[in-house]
């Protein structure tokens, strides 16, 4: 009878405890970082706050997993934060790998780059190159590349790694085994199984094994998605003997950007003034100082009419009208009419159902039907 009693108790006692746990985000769900008091926490997509803020840097979730900073620094004059020790936490804000790198690459295909030594107070996160030593660890925190002194190095895509060693690039797998020797002046990770490169002052694209499937004939170039990729080609040259508004000498003139398929055939005439990735069928292009979209076939979607736009995601794509950002929807249409003021402010694609606007330094998320979900915060 005892027996059977303490059964039923500890039941009870699991239930109620059950019953009083705080919900936990699934795995699925995205998470959202945010700002509140100078510290970086996490909110869901209601805008229940899930991490609470108690970092002082944090990016968004990759892999499962979001990088956080502890003793990072103002850089008043960048709107930015500089310094302090990286790791990272799970989606329950469970540290996962401690906080002690100088700089962390988010995970991609398994693998995150650490930093250990390096110079972030003047870091430029476009590029990797801020001294130190680089390395890769896999979930569990564990090397799978040891630190070591290179120059940069990009991210885990398609199984192989861009490193950068004694100014050249090169490719690696998981085990730092040599795939393509390093050559390049230049290199990407790989998209949709190629890799853009340039050997000189050329871009081209490689296979996983170092081919060249296109070779290196363009003066920039985007990475494929959905089976294109932008191109820029030289434009015309005029010389000029006396000089003037314009130095003597020969002067290049007229860059136009153009697609290419996967077999460097240029699909969509060179004849644009900028262009930008296809998204969802639909590629943003600029003409006469104004951006439209294309479909694949280069038909126009919407004619140029935008001071700016970006690609679509989610379904929505932000344009701007009159120095004021918004977005429009699949077919056109304004879902959120132009309301962000383009003064320090960038509007981020939508992701998991929100928009991030970051203002200043001060940060908030939107709905597809322009609600806030998260107000301005600092």
């Amino acid at each position: 009878m005892k027996k059977i009693l303490v059964v039923i108790l500890f039941v009870f006692l699991n239930v109620l405890y059950c019953g009083q746990r705080p919900s936990l985000p699934a795995e699925t769900e995205p998470l959202f970082v945010i700002q509140k008091g100078g510290k970086f926490g996490f909110i869901d997509r209601t805008g229940k706050l899930i991490i609470q803020p108690i970092y002082d840097n944090a990016r968004d979730y990759c892999e499962g997993y979001a990088a956080v900073c502890i003793g990072a620094k103002p850089d008043t004059y960048r709107y930015s934060l500089r310094g302090g020790k990286w790791g990272f936490i799970d989606k329950l804000g469970k540290i996962i790998i401690d906080i002690q790198y100088d700089y962390v690459i988010n995970y991609s295909g398994g693998y995150a780059a650490v930093n250990i030594g390096g110079n972030t107070e003047y870091f430029n996160p476009e590029y990797t190159s801020i001294g130190g030593k680089w390395g890769f660890i896999d979930k569990k925190g564990k090397f799978i590349i040891k630190p070591d002194n290179y120059g940069e190095v990009r991210s885990f895509s398609h199984s192989l790694v861009a490193i950068k060693v004694r100014n050249k690039w090169g490719y690696f797998d998981s085990m730092f085994n040599t795939v393509i020797l390093p050559q390049y002046l230049r290199a990407n990770v790989f998209y949709e199984q190629l890799a853009l490169v340039s050997p000189g002052e050329k871009w081209g694209y490689i296979d996983r094994k170092g081919k060249y499937i296109i070779k290196p004939q363009f003066i920039s170039a985007g990475n494929f998605h959905e089976g294109l990729a932008w191109i820029k080609q030289e434009g015309k040259y005029s010389y000029n003997p006396s000089g003037g508004c314009l130095r003597s000498g020969w002067h290049e003139y007229g860059h136009k950007y153009g697609f290419i398929d996967k077999y460097s055939n240029i699909v969509i005439d060179s004849i644009y003034d900028g262009a930008d990735d296809f998204s969802e069928g639909k590629a943003p292009v600029k003409i006469n100082g104004k951006w439209g979209y294309i479909y694949k076939n280069g038909k126009y979607f919407i004619a140029p009419q935008y001071e700016e736009a970006r690609k679509y995601s989610e379904g929505f794509a932000a344009v701007k009208i009159n120095n004021e950002w918004g977005f429009i929807d699949s077919k056109g249409y304004f879902a959120v009419t132009p309301r962000y003021k383009n003064n320090y402010t960038y509007v981020n694609d939508f992701r998991g159902g929100l928009s991030r606007i970051d203002s200043a330094r001060m940060w908030a998320y939107i709905d597809t039907t322009g609600k806030y979900i998260w107000p301005f915060t600092k």
